[in-house]
């Protein structure tokens, strides 16, 4: 089935920068437009930024959705090559694309003959069971998905991957330049772990945990910031996106709360 991965379509980096690094390369994107949606993870961003690549932001709206009317717009207006969206609720809005958008977005894709890279950094951290994602909708001789280890299994899994059909032998040559940078050990470790079954153990206590973790967060946020704060309750991971009623200098808080150990990652840095 044209719709399932095989062994052979993964490919295993060192981490997920490096595995960017390896697609930048293998697809040519110095200077070619690519479109993020806005927020963006700040890594990916700058990793793009640095790499010489023509960013073109498609910004999220005042209720954390996705506008198809500019994403039309910049496909007609630009010669978009790749455009690099989240599967699932992705960093730092953690809200889900809703299924009709999804078959949208695909159709526009294909219609522009546009390639998806699937940020997939969230999967399987989703707080509710979702039957599809926007790579079930997309043309599949144009899709790529990434994703990392360490959101799921923590620091001591720190690789990056990639699922893909296509450029097999220039990113096989490319990963295995790199393949003594990774730990035969921990791979084999990480592969037991799929094999009989305890990372799906793991992810179902984990994401009961993070949805814990999201209540006990809006309820502080309730308490300690009131209506200084607006904020869309995650439905996935452990990050909140908050966005102050104030206009207020962000450094400077940032300072004061890095000096009390809450670490906050200022706006700017996601677009």
């Amino acid at each position: 089935p044209t719709r399932c991965w095989q062994a052979d379509d993964v490919y295993i980096g060192a981490d997920l920068r490096g595995v960017l690094a390896i697609l930048i390369e293998v697809l040519a994107l110095k200077g070619a437009a690519v479109l993020v949606e806005s927020p963006c993870d700040w890594l990916i961003l700058r990793l793009l930024q640095d790499a010489g690549v023509r960013v073109i932001e498609w910004p999220c709206n005042e209720q954390g959705g996705l506008d198809l009317a500019y994403l039309e717009q910049q496909l007609r207006a630009e010669s978009v090559q790749l455009a690099l969206l989240s599967s699932t609720p992705g960093l730092p809005t953690g809200k889900a694309m809703p299924l009709a958008d999804q078959v949208q977005v695909a159709r526009l894709l294909e219609q522009h003959g546009c390639w998806l890279l699937e940020n997939d950094i969230q999967g399987g951290l989703e707080f509710e069971a979702r039957s599809c994602y926007l790579r079930d909708w997309v043309n599949p001789d144009r899709l790529m998905v990434f994703s990392t280890f360490e959101k799921v299994m923590g620091p001591e899994a720190p690789y990056g991957y990639l699922l893909s059909r296509h450029l097999s032998t220039q990113l096989q040559r490319q990963f295995l330049l790199r393949a003594f940078r990774l730990s035969s050990i921990r791979q084999r470790a990480i592969a037991r772990l799929y094999h009989n079954g305890r990372l799906d153990q793991h992810l179902q206590a984990l994401r009961s945990l993070l949805k814990g973790h999201t209540a006990a967060m809006q309820a502080r946020l309730v308490e300690h910031l009131g209506e200084r704060v607006t904020y869309r309750a995650p439905q996935a991971g452990a990050t909140h996106w908050l966005r102050s009623t104030e206009a207020v200098d962000m450094r400077r808080v940032f300072q004061s709360m890095l000096a009390r150990q809450v670490v906050i990652a200022p706006g700017e840095l996601f677009s």
